[in-house]
């Protein structure tokens, strides 16, 4: 998992490569983020994310509202 933090205060957690080469991301805007405190702690780790799957720009993403949405698996 890459966690990046981009200018706009919007979190990805990008799997399986840095963006644009990743194949999915989950996102946490910049309205929930407080709800994350201890989500760099989840960098190289591997997680499973629960909600609906969206397409963005051609790639799958789950919008994150809630930590109980991502769950270390290993």
């Amino acid at each position: 998992t890459q966690v990046s933090t981009p200018r706009n205060g919007i979190i990805y957690l990008n799997m399986e490569g840095k963006y644009p080469d990743n194949i999915f991301t989950g996102v946490i805007f910049k309205t929930e983020v407080e709800f994350f405190p201890t989500v760099k702690e989840l960098v190289g780790k591997k997680v499973e994310l629960t909600g609906k799957i969206e397409e963005y720009k051609g790639k799958p993403q789950i919008i994150l509202k809630k930590p109980d949405q991502i769950k270390i698996v290993e």
